[in-house]
């Protein structure tokens, strides 16, 4: 990315914070944006990374800038979990209160598939088991016979690892 340095604000390298700048956009894609921007370059004291964070709130502290960066990092965590393991590929609604309620039946439904494989004692993965729900969901037969037809999930003991090189 192309930049024009423009001014350059004292920063406090201890904490880690190594520039604080003002600056315009070079590059063609870049110039469209007409206003200045500030650019901060923070040493993460966890990672140790060198991170650089380009933003146009003038009126925040450097520390608050790096801090809600930290935080939007978490926030895309939880997103990806949310993805990941609750099945959630998109939001239904668009409001707060549609956002939580998806969320909190994905969660309950979780929860309820989790009860239901320690109960049965099997070893079906979560994802067979949500399938194996929502297709038989219909069907007049116990879950429990459903679930013990299935064939069993053989899982590795700890520590056994396979090579692949």
């Amino acid at each position: 990315m192309k930049f024009k340095v423009v001014e350059s604000r004292p920063t406090n390298r201890t904490r880690g914070h190594m520039c604080d700048q003002v600056i315009y956009l070079k590059s063609a894609v870049g110039s469209k944006y007409k206003g200045k921007l500030r650019r901060i370059s923070y040493n993460c004291p966890d990672t140790g990374k060198r991170l650089t964070f380009i933003t146009n709130r003038f009126d925040l502290a450097v520390q608050t800038i790096c801090d809600l960066y930290k935080a939007r990092w978490k926030v895309e965590l939880f997103f990806k979990t949310l993805k990941q393991n609750l099945k959630i590929k998109k939001f239904l609604g668009t409001t707060a209160n549609a956002v939580k309620a998806q969320i909190l039946v994905a969660l309950i439904s979780f929860l309820l598939l989790q009860i239901l494989r320690f109960s049965f004692k099997t070893s079906i993965s979560i994802p067979d088991l949500m399938a194996v729900v929502g297709t038989l969901l219909l069907l007049k037969q116990p879950l429990k016979d459903l679930i013990g037809d299935l064939p069993r999930v053989t899982r590795h003991p700890p520590g056994l690892q396979l090579m692949l090189f």
